[in-house]
């Protein structure tokens, strides 16, 4: 089996550049795991902008102890994007604020926040400049952390849609499979197609539509988008187990697009993109870290974790699930012996 794995910067990298240890550890040894069983494997990981924040603050604060900051042009531009970056995190803690609270309508504050955040918000060209920085040390602190497992990996850097359809890419994805090296897949931000042909509007890179772009072009079996919710979640906060082709736009109509401090992505993205690989016949997980070790045995579906995408369900699954929302909703007769059977068929 052909595994696609997508990690976000909010669930792997803490805000100062550093890495969530015990889910990377996780995260490994399923990588692990996945190498024993014969099967392949490719991570698709965020958190370059995450890493090139945290070594632009050390520089400035570098330079602030040595007193190093007179006359110092390099020191000011620094500074001046380092203002902006602690400016905006501040503005973003005060609007999820009033988020969480729910406080936000008629709220003249909140409407301040947010149009000032508009504004502070790091440009696209101020990113890839900051993601450039942090590449590097991102690679680092996943190769460091996987030569302790024993698994060799490559950087792979991508500048588009364009880099999919070349046949020296997917060339060198299928070398990695036959050799078992982890390729570590990232937007080359520095000049990723789409964000140049952006005209420098407030657009990056988003790694869910990379992961699923990348997983249909090497006919990958299984997607896994994982992040720091159950999966995906009804207005209850209800978990949805299933979601298949067919009722797609329904739960993307009502799907807001919303977006983590550190990260680019949100659930719209992760779902939009889930069905776009399950419409090539793959099925999607969207999972929590904390279901990260249980990869193998979702993907067998032995365990039920997270929310499943797929093209459509088998004839067995609709008639438990049509059977189980029946039971739920009073419409067949509870005998529970019969019921239970039929369920667990």
């Amino acid at each position: 089996m052909r595994y696609v794995i997508k990690i976000g910067t909010s669930s792997l990298f803490n805000e100062d550049g550093t890495a969530k240890e015990s889910v990377l550890s996780n995260l490994l040894e399923t990588v692990k795991d996945i190498f024993n069983g014969g099967h392949e494997v490719i991570l698709v990981v965020s958190g370059a902008v995450a890493c090139g924040k945290a070594i632009l603050k050390q520089i400035v604060e570098k330079l602030e102890k040595e007193d190093k900051t007179t006359n110092n042009d390099l020191y000011r531009e620094y500074k001046k994007l380092q203002d902006k970056i602690d400016f905006s995190k501040k503005l973003n803690e005060k609007i999820n604020k009033y988020e969480k609270l729910k406080n936000t309508t008629n709220n003249s504050l909140y409407m301040k926040y947010k149009e000032l955040s508009e504004r502070a918000n790091l440009t696209t060209t101020e990113k890839s400049v900051i993601a450039g920085i942090g590449q590097s040390e991102m690679m680092r602190i996943i190769q460091s952390k996987a030569f302790s497992y024993g698994i060799l990996t490559e950087q792979v850097l991508l500048s588009g849609k364009s880099d999919l359809k070349r046949t020296t890419a997917v060339k060198n994805m299928e070398k990695c499979f036959k050799k078992r090296i982890l390729a570590v897949v990232n937007a080359n931000d520095t000049v990723y197609e789409e964000e140049l042909e952006d005209g420098g509007n407030e657009r990056f890179s988003d790694n869910d539509t990379l992961a699923s772009d990348l997983a249909r072009t090497i006919k990958a079996d299984r997607l896994f988008l994982i992040t720091n919710v159950a999966g995906y979640l009804d207005s209850n906060n209800g978990l949805v187990e299933e979601i298949t082709v067919d009722r797609g736009n329904h739960y993307l109509r009502r799907t807001k697009l919303t977006k983590s401090s550190v990260g680019s992505g949100g659930m719209y993205s992760k779902l939009g993109n889930a069905l776009a690989f399950a419409k090539s016949g793959g099925i999607t997980f969207i999972i929590s870290v904390k279901d990260i070790s249980y990869i193998l045995e979702i993907a067998e579906l032995k365990r039920k974790a997270g929310t499943r995408v797929c093209k459509k369900l088998t004839l067995k699954e609709r008639v438990k699930a049509f059977v189980k929302e029946n039971i739920e909703n009073g419409g067949i007769a509870n005998n529970e012996s019969s019921n239970r059977q039929a369920i667990e068929r």
